[in-house]
C-alpha cells in the first residue's frame, strides 16, 4: 500500500501519517513489525514521545544522570513497530513491513561453469539469479511524499 502526503508536493513525517499507515495495514490483515526510515525521520519520531509528555524516567540503581533521545520501538493501537534507520533508503520513503513476509526466490539456481583457458589457469563463472517475493502484498506500507 501507498501512503503519500496529503496535497501536491511533500511534507514532513508525522505520528498521524505513521498511525494512518498502521490502520491501513491492520484492516488489510497485515501486522507490520518494522518501520524503516532515514535517519532525519529518526528525529521527527524521537520528537513524537516528547509531543505529547509521554517520557518516561528509567531508574537503574545508580545515580549517573543519562538522557535518552531515541525510540526504538513504537507500540501504536495497531502494532509495535521495531524503527530501522536506514542510509540508503529512497529521502521521500518510509517504509512499514513484516520481515516473515517476504522470501527469497530463485529464479535460476547458481552454477558454476568453467571458462577458456588462459595458460595455465583455470577460469570460472558463476552465475544465477534470485528474486524477492512478497507473501502478502497488502501487508506493507510506504508513506511516500515525504521532505
Amino acid at each position: 500500500m501507498k501512503f503519500a502526503a496529503a496535497g501536491t508536493g511533500t511534507a514532513a513525517l508525522s505520528e498521524a501519517k505513521v498511525l494512518d499507515a498502521g490502520q491501513a495495514l491492520f484492516k488489510a490483515g497485515g501486522e507490520a513489525t518494522i518501520l524503516m526510515v532515514k535517519p532525519e525521520d529518526s528525529l521527527k519520531i524521537a520528537a513524537f514521545a516528547n509531543a505529547a509528555g509521554r517520557t518516561r524516567e528509567i531508574n537503574n540503581g545508580t545515580n549517573d544522570k543519562e538522557i535518552i533521545n531515541v525510540v526504538n520501538l513504537y507500540v501504536s493501537p495497531f502494532g509495535e513497530y521495531k524503527v530501522v534507520i536506514n542510509r540508503w533508503i529512497n529521502s521521500t520513503y518510509a517504509l512499514m513491513y513484516d520481515p516473515s513476509m517476504w522470501r527469497t526466490a530463485v529464479l535460476d539456481p547458481f552454477k558454476r561453469e568453467m571458462l577458456a583457458k588462459t595458460g595455465d589457469a583455470d577460469r570460472h563463472f558463476i552465475v544465477g539469479e534470485l528474486g524477492l517475493k512478497h507473501l502478502n502484498p497488502k501487508g506493507s506500507a510506504a508513506i511516500t511524499a515525504l521532505s
